[in-house]
């Protein structure tokens, strides 16, 4: 089977939360022929120079209060370069909510909310990002013919 990946970056200057949000990555539910490959970063710097080098994510889980560039910071200088990932803004501070929709947020999630709400937006980011390339192959596909 061929499996597609789900590029996901995990972005936190926490190496706890890093590692827990990345065991749970290792089985969260996606749909059939699809798989996660993660990318982690302990700084908003980080990404942003993985970035510049040419690493691309579908989605990116992004800490709003870090050393250097903060959460908000990264996500201006992701979109500025024209990327268009989902952006999941998981963070303990409800500080930034307003501002993560400026950058075109999907979601701004409170890192004390529990896996429930983590499980709920991530199904959807995924739901988001497959469904988009199902539009896009129909759309080439009718195009052509």
């Amino acid at each position: 089977m061929t499996w597609k990946a789900i590029v996901v970056a995990v972005c936190d200057d926490d190496e706890r939360v890093r590692a827990e949000l990345l065991a749970w990555l290792a089985s969260a539910s996606l749909p059939p022929g699809y798989r996660v490959t993660p990318v982690e970063a302990s700084r908003g710097d980080e990404l942003i120079r993985r970035h510049r080098d040419g690493e691309r994510y579908d989605i990116i889980f992004l800490d709003m209060m870090m050393p250097g560039a903060d959460g908000m910071e990264t996500a201006a200088a992701l979109r500025a370069s024209g990327d268009d990932s989902i952006i999941i803004c998981l963070t303990s501070s409800p500080d930034y909510a307003v501002q993560s929709y400026r950058v075109g947020a999907f979601d701004y999630l409170i890192k004390t909310g529990g896996t429930e709400q983590l499980e709920a937006t991530f199904a959807k980011a995924v739901a988001a990002l497959t469904s988009s390339e199902e539009v896009h192959r129909l759309y080439i596909k009718s195009g052509t013919t």
